[in-house]
């Protein structure tokens, strides 16, 4: 097997491809999306905070799920080693590696690990992970303090909140991640964390390339200060950035680090009644994603922008 390369350079996007049924998608998504904090229905002891693994499929050509119902992973398989992304909890990675095996693919060829942003449902289990694999740890200069110093440096109490993890490689927006073949690239759409990274690559099925896009996320958190935020000033701004720059994306195979986003379950199911086309090519989806997460991010910016004193005036509103 030939030593895996990390490329650092521009792609140039892939021509989208169009979607059908674009209109019926769009109807399903409304209302779905959610911008809050992750809940831990399963409580500290539960170590999948509430989730269950799911069996794991192929999505499209190369790229696999290994994930959980909400929290996600993926596998994207070459000839010269394999790219994962997001680990999720410490208690998932044993049933990750599971899942891995029961594909066919073995956990130690895993070359590169990536991650979507620096909260401990997507970056517990790195560190696990790590170790399991042997593969780089790949992160978004804005998220690796965090991934590095175990979640201090953003936590609200200095408290750790995962192991911390070396990372081996720093990317910046627009690097790539080359190996056998396959080209990810790494978006920053800073928001949610300020190392927030959507993933894109290509796929292909049955002749024909689709465009394939893991979003990171650009959901508020519940307790989110988007309205004089000292440890992130820009925070509103990074948001505004984000929406544009997954606008600019093609896509045609929608994913993201979290199963609600993009209606993960049901979408498996119509994928085991089968008869149909693949349901994970969903471009409409996509673009009601990016709609509805930015109203509500509007309407969480305004309410916070209402609820801060005006720069001059009293608490009152009077000027002093």
């Amino acid at each position: 097997m030939k030593q895996p390369k990390l490329m650092t350079q521009r792609l140039r996007p892939v021509l989208p491809v169009s979607g059908r049924g674009l209109a019926a998608i769009v109807l399903m998504f409304v209302g779905s999306v959610v911008g809050f904090a992750q809940a831990n229905e399963g409580g500290q002891n539960d170590p999948l905070h509430g989730q269950h693994i799911l069996k794991p499929f192929r999505i499209i050509g190369n790229i696999y799920y290994v994930g959980l119902d909400n929290n996600t992973s993926y596998l994207i398989t070459t000839p010269q080693g394999h790219i994962f992304i997001d680990p999720t909890y410490e208690g998932a990675v044993p049933l990750i590696r599971k899942s891995i095996e029961q594909l066919g693919f073995r956990p130690k060829d895993i070359k590169f690990v990536l991650n979507a942003h620096a909260h401990g449902d997507h970056v517990e289990g790195l560190a696990a992970f790590k170790e399991l694999t042997g593969g780089k740890v790949l992160v978004m200069s804005g998220d690796a303090p965090a991934i590095a110093d175990g979640g201090k440096s953003t936590s609200r109490n200095g408290q750790q909140q995962w192991r911390p993890v070396r990372v081996d490689k720093t990317l910046h927006d627009g690097d790539e991640v080359r190996l056998g073949g396959v080209t990810v690239v790494a978006h920053l759409t800073p928001g949610h964390t300020k190392g927030c990274t959507t993933w894109s690559t290509v796929a292909e099925e049955n002749g024909r390339k689709y465009n394939v896009v893991f979003v990171c996320s650009v959901g508020v958190n519940a307790g989110t200060v988007l309205v004089g935020n000292t440890k992130y000033p820009e925070i509103a701004e990074d948001y505004k950035k984000s929406f544009s720059v997954l606008r600019s994306l093609p896509c045609d195979v929608f994913l993201a680090s979290h199963g609600r986003f993009f209606h993960l379950e049901e979408k498996v199911k119509r994928m085991e009644q089968g008869g149909g086309s693949n349901p994970f090519i969903d471009p409409a989806g996509y673009q009601a994603y990016i709609t509805e997460s930015e109203r509500l991010f509007q309407e969480a910016l305004q309410k916070a922008q209402s609820a801060a004193p005006q720069r001059g005036s009293s608490p009152s509103g009077r000027g002093i």
